[in-house]
């Protein structure tokens, strides 16, 4: 997954924004295997963001 926004992105294992998460940083930021995030198949959701995840 890649970012190439000038936002953040978190990526949600749940409908509504809700479980386990994993945030992409903004302007290139990105995750190669969601996997090792136990989320790999599991994501639900996603929610671009203004400011930075946390």
């Amino acid at each position: 997954m890649r970012n190439n926004s000038d936002r953040t992105a978190r990526v949600y294992e749940k409908r509504k924004y809700s479980g386990r998460w994993v945030c992409v940083t903004r302007s290139g930021g990105s995750i190669h295997d969601l996997r090792s995030y136990s989320l790999n198949d599991q994501t639900r959701s996603l929610r671009i963001n203004r400011d930075d995840c946390g």
